[in-house]
C-alpha cells in the first residue's frame, strides 16, 4: 500500500545548492514538515497538521510535477 501512494507522488523539481544544476526527485512530505520545525514557531502537531494539508492537496490535484 504504501509503496503505491509513493508512486503515485508527484515528482518536485528543484536546483541543487551545490551543483546548480535543476533536479527531478519524489514529492517528500516530511521536508515541509521539517521546514515548518526549523522556520516557524508552530508546535509539532502543527506542523503536522499543516504538513498532512498540505499533502492532500497536492495529491488530490493529481499533479505529474510539482
Amino acid at each position: 500500500f504504501e509503496e503505491k501512494i509513493y508512486d503515485s507522488l508527484p515528482e518536485v523539481l528543484f536546483k541543487d545548492k551545490k551543483s546548480g544544476k535543476v533536479k527531478k526527485n519524489k514529492f517528500d512530505p516530511d521536508r515541509i514538515y521539517i521546514s515548518l520545525l526549523k522556520e516557524t514557531d508552530l508546535s509539532e502537531q502543527d506542523a503536522e497538521k499543516i504538513t498532512i494539508d498540505v499533502f492532500r492537496f497536492i495529491t488530490s490535484s493529481n499533479l505529474k510535477i510539482l
